[in-house]
Formats: C-alpha cells, sequence, structure tokens
C-alpha cells in the first residue's frame, strides 16, 4: 500500500470529516482512487471461513481475484449510459 501526505489543510480538513468511503476525483472528473477513513476501519480482526472445496478449484486455474477498491475504480471508470 502507498503512503501519500497529505500537505493541502482543505483537502485534509474535507478527508477528516468523512465518515465513510469517498471516491476522490481530479478537476477534469478523473478518478484518482478512494479514501477509506481510518476511524471506519473494523475494530474486530474478522477472518471469513474458507470452504477449500469451493476455493482449490478457483485457486488452481492461476487467475487473481480483485478488490472491492478495484471494482468500484473499473466500475466508475466506465461511460454513464443514458436512458
Amino acid at each position: 500500500m502507498s503512503k501519500l501526505v497529505i500537505a493541502d489543510d482543505g483537502m485534509l480538513k474535507k478527508l477528516g470529516k468523512a465518515d465513510e468511503t469517498a471516491v476522490i476525483f481530479a478537476p477534469d472528473g478523473t478518478v484518482l482512487g478512494c479514501f477509506v477513513p481510518a476511524a471506519s476501519q473494523p475494530k474486530q480482526n474478522f477472518r471469513p471461513e474458507i470452504n477449500t472445496e469451493e476455493s482449490a478449484p478457483r485457486m488452481a486455474d492461476g487467475s487473481r481475484g480483485y478488490t472491492t477498491t478495484e471494482v468500484l475504480l473499473y466500475l466508475l471508470s466506465q461511460p454513464r449510459k443514458t436512458a
């Protein structure tokens, strides 16, 4: 994970007020990334149950999965369809 230092006081205040995941845009509308406030992170150490019968074939094919952030950024990068 990359570490970035926020030097702009205005942006620091905006991010400090965020209480949920926020998508960060450049002035031209390009998606720069997502910001997840530390306060919204779960306090418990949650580990999902893994069913090896289901996961073994998926892991054997060599393909990788995608994080929620990767999926969200992909979806946001797609042109919007108009009705």
